[in-house]
């Protein structure tokens, strides 16, 4: 038993031996390469620039002007009709005065912050958007109101397919806002 463990005790002395003289012998002659990370591809999304023509009131808040405003989109799906809805409320971030029924000056703001679009319903070229409550109790003045409407229905129609818009608060048509009727679909109108 005793001369079987010597003779497997030389018998790994010699592979290892062998090994290590194979190791320095070959690796002068032949380089290793140096072991290769492979770089994870790039996850960066790409942004392409949309451009979107916007309507939104001038600074005496009497009629409407054009804009021309470039987004960066990334390559995933997108709805042109919310990004336009925030286009112009980001336009539209400001406080303006008003007189009250009272006959006070009272300062509100032109498009209120609260103001969401809920919904998108979409049937040929009209499209249907159904805003929030604070839609209707943003309005102060007709002269807003027909600002506001206007601005969308113009930038909608301008930037997309639609012919025409219908308002819709809450899930439901109602006649009127405070001042103007919502129970028809509204056109592109350049003259405000």
């Amino acid at each position: 038993m005793n001369k079987k463990n010597i003779a497997l005790g030389f018998l790994g002395a010699v592979l290892l031996t062998t090994g290590i003289a194979y190791y320095l012998v070959v690796g002068r002659y032949y380089k290793i390469p140096p072991k290769v990370i492979f770089e994870k591809p790039h996850l960066e999304k790409e942004l392409k620039k949309e451009k979107f023509t916007l309507y939104i009131p001038d600074e005496n808040l009497e009629k409407l002007q054009l804009k021309e405003k470039e987004v960066e989109l990334d390559d995933q799906s997108y709805d042109e009709i919310d990004i336009i809805f925030e286009l112009l409320k980001s336009e539209m971030d400001y406080e303006f005065i008003y007189k009250s029924k009272s006959g006070d000056k009272l300062e509100a703001p032109f498009l209120d912050g609260g103001v969401k679009l809920l919904n998108i319903y979409r049937d040929g070229n009209d499209i249907y958007l159904n805003f929030n409550y604070k839609f209707k109790e943003n309005m102060k003045t007709s002269g807003q109101e027909l600002l506001i409407v206007y601005s969308i229905v113009n930038s909608i129609t301008q930037s997309s397919d639609y012919k025409r818009v219908k308002i819709l608060v809450n899930n439901k048509e109602i006649d009127k806002l405070n001042f103007y009727r919502l129970s028809k679909f509204y056109e592109k109108n350049l003259e405000i």
